[in-house]
């Protein structure tokens, strides 16, 4: 877990060159990126105007669930549930971390300086095809929710006796399920503390935002929600004024659903970015007879009624006070890296990833006060003002990468299929303009324009030749291997006019090439850009 970014230097130095500005207009829709680029090329005519979406997952790697970086009694406990319900873990986890950080609610802020407070609570989308088997899976975490629910309406029951006041409104709720949020914002007017809030199908709450309203606001409030800002409710019959909201949310969505309920607009107005998305694929499953035993049921009962027992601190005037849970000195330096980290990174992220790169690091923050929560439960030591460590934070800095990967396979769902050139494809035809004068003998090699291309570059963003050689056969150069084994590009003049013509004029990029194949590819320990090709060549062709 003492996995450092390497980048973070690199990016720091990186910062004080200069760097290729681009600035861009999105279409989620369409996922065409224009960008003008007035010093790409040199030399260029007029029109500099080029269409590109750049590869994010070139920059940001799609990683597993790091199961990891849960508390070893917690792992064993997820595997458990996954193994009886015959579904992937990182379901079960996604689901155990949204509901639980909804029970812990407004119990606590994460603050990791003053001036920025981070609520608990998590959004958590699961993208898989429809029959998954993500209800059961619910049904499962809710149970023990549900059996004290139950125990807050008896009471309430109990205490409305003999009296006219409606039972069924007034009785705490600490879970909903299907809801407006007009009847939401009573939950939450009666529960200051927040509630968890399971959309089996996550699409039917973002469709209903405004469906019975011509100038409705129930998008904004969302947005508000996310933040735990207050709401103010204003009807014909009376109005509301609810100081403390706060929902974890869980729901699905199929795959093939989720561009139609997160439009372009989605992701303008910063909703699609306020949720975490985890990506899951059906495949054959066999029957296990193992079930949860009484000691898993027990251990996930007692998670449940630690966090929402954590008491909601209020004054004599009723103003709530939060538990605080800063950094300790040594996280907060952890923070601080993965901060910089990623928003160096942002410059060179696709349009549509930008924006979740601020929600993401929100959401570090948040994971780490759930784990620090989770770890005080099982040792069973109560909450007060304290300082989140060190090893917590980079619990939650692995669990944020994680969806951070996510986000990138979310948005290739919004890819037009049609493949034309990729921002690989016209970065490495700036470099060969940039070496053509180097051309010998009909040949350049390939270290040579890895060499070029990878000048001040962050390491995560370089090519070794191999991943260059890829690139120029996908725009349409031949590789050649020399008789003394160095491989180059067999230079087309043709080829590369035409080339550099549409360079500067609109050209659509929607994809990038794949690297996975050469990804564990050695670099070579010496650069054969020193060497001049002199004499005879005999070239072999590589195909």
């Amino acid at each position: 877990m003492e996995k450092r970014f390497d980048l973070v230097e690199a990016l720091l130095q990186l910062e004080e060159k200069e760097k290729r500005k681009y600035s861009s207009k999105v279409t989620l829709d369409s996922m065409a990126v224009t960008s003008v680029t007035p010093q790409s090329l040199e030399n260029t005519e007029k029109v500099t105007e080029v269409t590109i979406v750049t590869e994010d997952r070139s920059i940001i790697p799609i990683v597993p669930f790091p199961f990891e970086a849960l508390p070893q009694s917690l792992k064993d406990f997820v595997f458990k549930v996954a193994e009886s319900h015959h579904v992937d873990p990182s379901l079960v986890a996604c689901l155990v971390l949204a509901m639980l950080s909804g029970l812990i609610g407004n119990a606590v802020r994460i603050i990791p300086k003053k001036g920025w407070e981070e609520p608990p609570f998590l959004w958590v989308v699961v993208v898989a095809p429809s029959g998954y088997g993500k209800s059961p899976v619910i049904n499962t975490l809710a149970r023990p929710i549900h059996d004290i629910q139950r125990k807050l309406y008896k009471e309430s029951l109990n205490s409305k006796e003999g009296s006219d006041e409606s039972t069924e409104t007034t009785f705490k709720q600490i879970i909903v399920a299907d809801t407006t949020f007009e009847a939401l914002a009573d939950v939450m007017h009666r529960n200051p503390k927040g509630v968890v809030f399971w959309k089996d199908e996550i699409g039917g709450l973002i469709l209903s935002l405004n469906q019975y309203k011509t100038r409705g606001d129930d998008k904004q409030r969302l947005l508000e929600l996310w933040n735990a800002n207050p709401w103010i409710i204003s009807r014909k019959s009376k109005s509301l004024y609810i100081p403390y909201t706060g929902a974890a949310i869980i729901g699905g969505l199929p795959p093939d659903e989720l561009p139609r309920i997160f439009t372009s607009s989605s992701l303008r107005d910063g909703l699609m970015p306020r949720f975490l998305f985890s990506h899951l694929k059906a495949g054959a499953v066999r029957f296990n007879r193992a079930g949860l035993e009484d000691p898993e049921k027990n251990f996930w009962a007692g998670l449940v009624s630690f966090c929402h027992f954590l008491p909601l601190r209020e004054d004599e005037r009723g103003k709530i006070t939060p538990f605080g849970l800063s950094l300790s000195e040594e996280a907060l330096h952890e923070f601080e890296n993965t901060y910089n980290y990623f928003h160096h990174i942002k410059e060179y992220l696709s349009e549509e990833m930008k924006p979740f790169i601020p929600k993401l690091l929100s959401y570090c923050l948040r994971i780490a006060g759930v784990l620090f929560v989770i770890n005080k439960a099982l040792k069973k030591e109560m909450i007060t003002n304290e300082e989140i460590d060190k090893q917590t934070l980079l619990d939650a800095i692995e669990m944020m990468k994680y969806f951070a990967g996510q986000v990138v396979l979310t948005l290739q769902l919004y890819k037009d299929p049609e493949k034309r050139y990729t921002r690989w494809h016209i970065e490495v035809l700036q470099t060969l303009y940039k070496l053509r004068g180097k051309v010998n003998k009909g040949l350049l090699l390939l270290n040579t324009i890895s060499d070029e291309f990878n000048k001040d570059r962050p390491v995560n963003l370089k090519l070794d030749s191999r991943q260059i050689a890829s690139v120029l056969r996908e725009l349409g150069f031949a590789i050649k291997r020399t008789t003394g084994g160095r491989r180059a590009l067999q230079w087309d003049e043709d080829r590369f006019n035409k080339l550099y013509k549409e360079m500067v004029a609109t050209v659509t990029i929607v994809t990038q090439p794949d690297f996975s194949t050469v990804s564990a590819v050695q670099k070579s320990d010496h650069s054969d850009s020193e060497i001049t090709l002199e004499g005879e060549i005999e070239v072999v062709d590589e195909g």
